[in-house]
């Protein structure tokens, strides 16, 4: 981007969604402009939420904010990691769902409430209340799971991810689906909640068209941009 002299129209921060090699988010929003619009990205693969709102990270995100008085679009990618992992699944899951019948048995909702939303909406507060805050003209884009597939397999096939945590609780293979794709049934409190956490009167949640398997969320300041 430095090197040919070129100034980021859309500053983008998140996770694998930005960051899978040869096939990513990124590539086909690039593409809507025809590559006429410059996109910097920040984060890597396997990034949290809440590691993306913080320390070096923030400071970067906060960087660019001040330093581009190009960027007309912030692409936000996270949340997914903060629950999908060994680690963090593990944390909202009840310690035996072998009985269960329906994705929302297996969850402990004290847990869930915790990560989901106030760990995971505070941290996109904070990513949120940066752009307001340093390019409040910027329209913000917001996405999430929608259908997430509990096969076990990672980044280039590495990795445990969604079907090893429910293994380990013996949820039933039948029920793991509907496990995976249980908090994508929140998705709209997300948004609403992320709203209020970092927005004033000037500004609103809105739905945007949602490619297949895909939910979006968009934070829409009330002055347009200009593309």
């Amino acid at each position: 981007m430095l090197g040919d002299n070129k100034l980021p129209d859309l500053l983008a921060i998140g996770d694998s969604w930005f960051w899978y090699p040869f096939n990513n988010l990124l590539i086909p929003i690039w593409g809507l402009w025809a590559g006429a619009k410059t996109i910097l990205a920040q984060g890597k693969v396997g990034a949290e939420a809440t590691e993306l709102a913080s320390g070096n990270w923030l400071k970067d995100f906060r960087a660019a904010l001040k330093g581009y008085d190009t960027v007309r679009g912030v692409l936000v990618s996270a949340g997914g990691n903060d629950f999908a992992g060994m680690d963090d699944m593990s944390r909202i899951l009840k310690p035996d769902c072998s009985a269960a019948v329906a994705g929302i048995d297996c969850f402990d909702p004290v847990a869930t409430e915790q990560l989901l939303f106030h760990d995971v909406v505070d941290a996109y507060g904070a990513l949120l209340d940066e752009v307001k805050k340093h390019r409040p003209e910027a329209l913000v884009f917001l996405h999430n799971y929608d259908y997430a597939v509990p096969t076990g397999i990672g980044v280039l096939g590495f990795g445990h991810w969604l079907k090893a945590p429910m293994d380990i609780v013996r949820v039933p293979i039948p029920v793991q689906a509907t496990t995976s794709s249980t908090p994508s049934t929140t998705r709209s409190r997300r948004c609403r909640r992320t709203t209020r956490t970092t927005s004033s009167s000037s500004t609103r949640a809105a739905r945007s068209p949602r490619p297949t398997g895909r939910t979006s969320c968009i934070r829409r300041p009330r002055a347009s941009a200009s593309w």
